[in-house]
């Protein structure tokens, strides 16, 4: 199987500018023939929005925002990781959105580690951790600061994970240490699981 990466700069938006972003490089991954594609964390809206004096919707299952990116699901047979606010019954979360290859909704990973930083207190923590049958493959799905906590390793463990997918927007050096330490440490609490992370990169 292959997958792609979708590493490009989305902070501050504006968020139809990443939407594009996010269709043009799925459209790419797919003359690549990749069939699993991963964002970063608040790709769609751009991490730092709240910053921003650009506007930005917070995706439901209500609105039309993920619509454009279910057909394109559809259209490359591919199966999306999106990083994206997300609001459900009122309440907003900081999600990673999962679409499957038939272009349908398939679940979501809410946040749990929501950090108390104006460009995350808008957001609701999540309370779950699940692990999904995803193309044969038992997957854990997480967001960011998710992956800092050994103890979110060993509960995906626990549910026969054997792949762990991390969207993430976490820069080199301060912001608790290295990431790469992070992932480590969440592979190693996992029974030794693979670590897949999409991270924010550029400005």
């Amino acid at each position: 199987m292959k997958i792609a990466f979708l590493h490009f700069a989305y902070c501050c938006g504006p968020q139809a500018d990443n939407a594009k972003k996010i269709l043009q490089g799925m459209k790419l991954a797919a003359q690549y023939g990749a069939s699993w594609v991963l964002t970063p964390e608040m790709a769609l809206q751009g991490y730092y929005m709240m910053r921003s004096d650009k506007q930005f919707q917070l995706a439901s299952l209500q609105n039309n925002l993920l619509q454009e990116f279910m057909e394109a699901c559809r259209q490359y047979k591919q199966r999306l990781f999106l990083g994206c606010g997300f609001v459900d019954e009122k309440t907003p979360r900081n999600s990673c959105a999962i679409i499957s290859p038939d272009g349908t909704y398939y679940n979501r990973h809410d946040k749990t580690k929501v950090v108390p930083w104006i460009t995350e207190n808008w957001a609701h923590p999540g309370e779950k951790f699940e692990v999904w049958n995803l193309e044969g493959i038992n997957t854990g799905v997480m967001v960011c600061a998710d992956a800092y906590f050994a103890e979110h390793g060993e509960k995906i463990a626990r549910q026969g994970a054997e792949l762990a997918v991390v969207v993430a927007a976490w820069p080199p050096g301060g912001h608790a240490g290295p990431p790469e330490e992070a992932w480590k440490r969440l592979s190693r609490s996992a029974n030794g699981i693979p670590v897949l992370i999409c991270n924010q990169t550029g400005t």
